[in-house]
């Protein structure tokens, strides 16, 4: 599901793509986000869904979303470990232009799943 086709039809479930572990990256916004607006109405927000639909379109993104209340985000990823997951982001167009970038990342172990298998 790209960014574009969730905001379209509201499909909420996403499958993981395969890789061994889970981690979550958490992000901040930066200076440049336009507080009010929603991540479609920033900057820089057709490449930063390319961006994003690339990395899930390479099987790199397991889950991801906004907080509700626009102060960031957050990515769980399919990768081999945290650096690599932080690095995944480093060209991200919102990170480059201080709209939003990584603040955090830990591994994350999934114990409880609804999802379909």
């Amino acid at each position: 599901v790209h960014v574009d086709d969730f905001l379209r039809t509201g499909n909420r479930r996403i499958y993981a793509a395969g890789m061994s572990k889970h981690i979550v990256v958490f992000s901040k916004i930066g200076k440049n986000r336009v507080l009010g607006k929603p991540p479609q109405e920033q900057p820089l927000w057709r490449e930063h869904a390319d961006f994003m639909n690339a990395l899930y379109d390479n099987g790199a993104i397991f889950l991801a979303g906004p907080w509700v209340d626009g102060s960031g985000a957050m990515v769980i990823v399919n990768a081999d470990d945290i650096e690599s997951a932080v690095e995944m982001f480093r060209d991200d167009p919102w990170a480059l232009n201080d709209i939003q970038s990584t603040d955090s990342a830990q591994e994350w172990d999934i114990l409880m799943d609804i999802r379909e298998p």
